[in-house]
C-alpha cells in the first residue's frame, strides 16, 4: 500500500500521511507540497526523519523512534588551480566563517563552505 506525505505550509501544523494521491485542488491551500509514494511505513518514518519533521507533529501511527544522525560539520574548501581541497573543519558556522576570514585575510585565492556529515 503506497504512503503519501503531506508537509503543511505553516511549519506548526501536523503533517498528514494518506493512502492515495492526494488531489493538487483539494491539499494545495493548507498543504506545502506532497512527497510520495512510499511502499511502507519504514520508508515513511525514515523520510520523516530525514525531514527532521518532530514526532509531536506526526500521526499516531506514524511515532517511530528518531534514529540518531551522524553530526553535521563545516567545512572550509579552497581550490588551488587543481580542483577544490579541504582546508579545515569547524562545528559551527561561527567558527568556519572566522577560519575563512582569516584565510582571505593570509592568502586570498577562492573559499567555499560546504555542510558534511561527520565520519
Amino acid at each position: 500500500m503506497p504512503y503519501y506525505i503531506l508537509y503543511p505550509k505553516d511549519h506548526k501544523k501536523d503533517v498528514k500521511i494518506m493512502n492515495k494521491k492526494p488531489s493538487a485542488r483539494g491539499n494545495s491551500k493548507t498543504f506545502g507540497f506532497a512527497e510520495g509514494p512510499l511502499k511502507n511505513k519504514e520508508k515513511v518514518c525514515s523520510r520523516l526523519n530525514m525531514m527532521d519533521v518532530p514526532v509531536s507533529r506526526r500521526p499516531d501511527n506514524f511515532k517511530c523512534p528518531i534514529t540518531a544522525k551522524k553530526k553535521m560539520i563545516f567545512v572550509l574548501q579552497g581550490t588551488y588551480g587543481h580542483g577544490w581541497e579541504d582546508l579545515t573543519a569547524e562545528e559551527t558556522r561561527e567558527e568556519i566563517r572566522q577560519r575563512l576570514k582569516e584565510y582571505r585575510e593570509n592568502e586570498g585565492g577562492n573559499y567555499r563552505i560546504v555542510r558534511k556529515r561527520d565520519e
